[in-house]
């Protein structure tokens, strides 16, 4: 079965401005204030459109810092579901795991993905009733990096929480194919990978900072 998916890139106006990241602040706030951090989660978990820029990287930065979350604990094993499904029962493995691990880590970029490609391709109406949902929050996160940094300097990374998250957005957000290289500069990594630019292949270096 052929792989169908389709993204929305920008939830709403708000979301496109380029606002960077405090991370102290975010820290901070979580730890401080964990009723409120949730119940921001929370909203974003609803899909809320009004939530403004600030709010939504407070959600996606927050999450390694959250105590009630667990990052990680499903990604080997959604991984190998993910790349081997090709049926549609199989998709269906694919998103119930995928919505089980957002319950834990539910502003996973990669995570949200998955759950996108196995409600599209699988046969459960009630995973395809979440797609607007999971469309929505797609496009959130999409815009919280996009707004972390450029990517093409050392001193302008774009930040994620996880590696996953790092590799989803590097095919997402600059059409990478292919992670050829990786090296440490400064704080962050350098990451050279092919890319379709202009209707070719070409490779590209591409600055990225996993925090935790």
């Amino acid at each position: 079965m052929k792989r169908v998916i389709i993204f929305l890139f920008v939830a709403c106006a708000t979301l496109v401005s380029g606002a960077k990241i405090d991370l102290s602040k975010i820290k901070s706030f979580v730890a401080q204030s964990p009723i409120e951090y949730k119940g921001l989660v929370d909203r974003f978990v609803q899909a809320d459109t009004t939530l403004t820029i600030e709010e939504l990287s407070t959600v996606y930065y927050g999450t390694p810092f959250y105590v009630g979350f667990t990052m990680g604990k499903y990604d080997a094993q959604l991984e190998d579901l993910y790349i081997n499904a090709s049926t549609v029962e199989q998709y269906d493995v694919v998103s119930l795991v995928a919505q089980r691990a957002l319950n834990e880590s539910p502003a996973s970029f990669d995570l949200i993905v998955k759950a996108i490609v196995g409600a599209n391709n699988g046969s459960d109406e009630n995973a395809k009733e979440q797609l607007e949902n999971l469309r929505t929050r797609y496009a959130m996160i999409f815009a919280v990096i996009n707004a972390s940094g450029s990517g093409i300097l050392p001193e302008d990374p774009f930040y994620v929480i996880s590696q996953s998250d790092k590799l989803r957005y590097l095919a997402h957000g600059y059409g990478a194919i292919e992670v050829l290289d990786e090296s440490g500069i400064k704080d962050c990594k350098a990451v050279k990978i092919n890319r379709i630019a202009d209707d070719d292949v070409k490779d590209a270096i591409i600055y990225v900072k996993i925090i935790d």
